[in-house]
């Protein structure tokens, strides 16, 4: 048996790099014993899960705090094993165990209590790595000995397994909730005084479902040049995209169709008129989304992607949309545009919370598994070099990368931004030192344009704009085992 203490340094990645090491190498089981686990921790725990094809024991805990119903419902498609202690109570939960067994050989990974990202990633830790050869009969015997006191923890009383009817059972009793429990905003002292905001202000509100507590906040800010779309119109327009059979949409991209019957019961008639000559102008406005077309060495007017219809106001008097029966009747059947992935040129994402240090500050992450959806996208990748580092083989392209921040209405260039993915990881990166100069919070989002091959421009679009409705709007797709969304055009 050998038995290794490490250190992970700051921005190193050596434990989530190691248990994805693990996972890539076909173990015959697998088992995870984790306690406190945070919503970051789980992303990168799923991670581990997405291919590995082991036979699966999972042993969690549960807490108000922290555990969402769509962390459990996604451990539940990846493994019906699953045994969870329910933290609410006097007595916790406390573990994070990864171990991997081969024909072989087993390993162990002992980290400390708290599952996170900055456990698994940015913090300096300590690790201690335990490795036994299974063809040793005392190591052997010493090994099944381990395990068994592991397993016999997902017997205790204090275990549930984790089936459907449990999972409502926590939802219902609000055990567990859809997303995160609190939303913390701080209200500016003028607001505290009972001042109105002066012009400018947006109200920032954070809508999230009834199990969830809420608190508002106003912000008095500066409203940025760029955004100028008015959503008084358009507030309830919803649009989607049904990329393709392996990816179902629940809503329409660009279907805004709304059935008269709904509407009859909603609004007397005229806001009814109302409502269909504001979508009719929306469907107007967006109805070139399937036609945009990319020359792979072309570059497009930047004017022209940003917000150039963004002043033209919806006259409801010019707009006379009428509804046949006939009409009437084939509009019961919800109708779908289907975007062709090659000429996607827009990528909506919601963005995580910033990292605070090592070397995530300068670069934007894309799960691979979206690059795989819109491939074209990343065509800046086929000219990617192989660059050797230390922690591994790199693929490296340069790009030319134009970042805006709405909110303060700053414009940055850089000339040697980079795409880089790394054998190993889960996702590719947008990586650019103007990067680590722009401020966000989780839940706002980056709107990342492609202009040429070579050629992106991403905004960084804030709660506190009015555009961010319209862009959450496009983020209609969950990113794996996370709350966050989001969209291409």
């Amino acid at each position: 048996m050998k038995i290794k203490l490490n250190v992970q340094k700051d921005g190193e990645n050596l434990i989530k790099e190691n248990l994805l090491k693990e996972s890539e190498s076909k173990p015959k089981k697998a088992y995870f014993f984790m306690g406190n686990i945070k919503e970051s921790g789980f992303d990168i725990l799923e991670e581990c899960l997405i291919d590995l094809k082991a036979k699966k024991l999972i042993v969690i805990g549960i807490d108000k705090k922290n555990t969402t119903k769509k962390m459990l419902d996604t451990l539940y498609n990846y493994t019906k094993s699953v045994y969870v202690f329910n933290n609410n109570d006097m007595v916790e939960f406390d573990s994070n165990i990864a171990l991997f067994e081969y024909e072989n050989r087993a390993v162990i990974y002992l980290m400390n209590s708290n599952v996170s990202e900055g456990t698994f990633v940015d913090n300096i830790a300590t690790y201690t790595v335990i490795e036994y050869d299974l063809a040793n009969k005392i190591e052997s015997m010493s090994y099944k000995e381990y395990i068994d006191k592991l397993v016999s923890i997902s017997k205790l009383e204090e275990a549930k397994k984790l089936d459907k009817e449990y999972i409502k059972e926590l939802f219902e009793t609000k055990q567990i909730f859809t997303t995160k429990q609190y939303t913390h905003n701080v209200m500016t002292i003028a607001e505290l005084l009972g001042d109105n905001p002066s012009k400018g202000t947006s109200k920032k509100e954070t809508n999230v479902d009834d199990d969830i507590e809420v608190l508002s906040e106003t912000k008095e800010k500066e409203v940025a040049e760029i955004p100028k779309i008015d959503l008084n119109d358009i507030e309830d327009f919803s649009i989607d995209i049904d990329i393709d059979e392996s990816v179902k949409r629940e809503e329409n991209f660009t279907d805004i169709v709304t059935k008269e019957s709904e509407v009859e019961e909603k609004k007397s008639k005229k806001s009814k008129k109302d409502e269909i000559q504001s979508q009719k102008a929306v469907e107007e406005e967006y109805s070139d989304v399937e036609d945009v077309t990319f020359d792979e060495d072309s570059v497009l007017d930047i004017e022209s992607l940003l917000f150039e219809k963004a002043d033209i106001k919806l006259d409801k008097k010019s707009i006379d949309r009428k509804i046949t029966k006939e009409k009437k009747s084939k509009e019961e059947k919800a109708t779908t545009k289907k975007v062709d992935l090659a000429k996607v040129s827009n990528l909506i994402i919601e963005l995580p919370k910033k990292p605070t240090k090592g070397k995530d500050v300068s670069v934007l992450k894309v799960p691979n598994y979206i690059k795989d959806i819109v491939p074209d996208f990343f065509s800046a990748m086929i000219k990617a070099k192989s660059v050797e580092k230390i922690d591994g083989i790199y693929r490296e392209s340069k790009i030319k990368l134009e970042i805006v921040d709405v909110l303060s209405n700053e414009k940055y260039s850089d000339s040697k931004a980079k795409l880089i993915s790394k054998a190993g990881q889960t996702y590719i990166m947008f990586s650019s030192d103007e990067l680590s100069g722009i401020n966000y919070t989780e839940g706002d989002i980056a709107r990342i344009i492609k202009l040429a091959s070579d050629t992106y421009h991403i905004e960084i679009v804030s709660k506190d704009v009015q555009e961010y409705k319209i862009w959450k709007k496009l983020c209609t797709k969950n990113f794996k085992g996370s709350s966050r969304s989001y969209g291409v055009m």
